[in-house]
């Protein structure tokens, strides 16, 4: 009986969770089975006004849209090796008591070179303990450390899996 398809000789579920940070707790969640899509998921969850924090396998230009049309937010980490330009420079808002904690630490808009929509997003880019980071997102309302705390928050989803 095949009732979660992944291989040939095995079975899998994948759970597609919506975290809710506010109240730590889950609030959506999908079954797909072991080879289903988080993209796909994540895009079905998805509700206007809210922000979803995802890490760098997330990432597509296509789900960004997706993600804008349905006037949902995103703050995604991605990978460093995109081309991109910079389209403005904006004013860096960091409190000064985490100077000892980032390095390189930059607020920018910026248009990626392979997109095809030609979108303008925000990225904040930062390095701690010499990993750099770089977070992408379409919220214009938050500070650069709001951007890098809501990131920050994401690895609770973690913590409640390990507990």
């Amino acid at each position: 009986m095949l009732w979660a398809e992944y291989t040939k000789d095995h079975q899998a579920l994948k759970l597609h969770l919506c975290f809710e940070l506010n109240r730590m707790i889950p609030v959506d969640f999908q079954l797909g089975n072991g080879n289903s899509s988080e993209r796909e998921a994540l895009l079905k969850m998805a509700a206007a006004g809210v922000t979803y924090i995802a890490d760098r396998g997330y990432m597509s230009f296509q789900l960004c849209r997706d993600l804008v049309e349905k006037h949902a937010f995103f703050v995604f980490r991605v990978k460093e090796n995109l081309l991109f330009t910079v389209t403005e420079t904006l004013a860096l808002s960091m409190p000064e008591s985490t100077n000892r904690f980032f390095d390189s630490v930059s607020d920018e808009l910026i248009r990626y070179t392979n997109d095809k929509s030609k979108a303008i997003y925000r990225l904040v880019r930062f390095t701690v303990n010499q990993e750099s980071f770089f977070i992408l997102t379409n919220r214009q309302d938050l500070t650069a450390f709001q951007v890098i705390m809501l990131y920050a928050y994401r690895w609770q989803i973690e913590l409640f899996f390990a507990s």
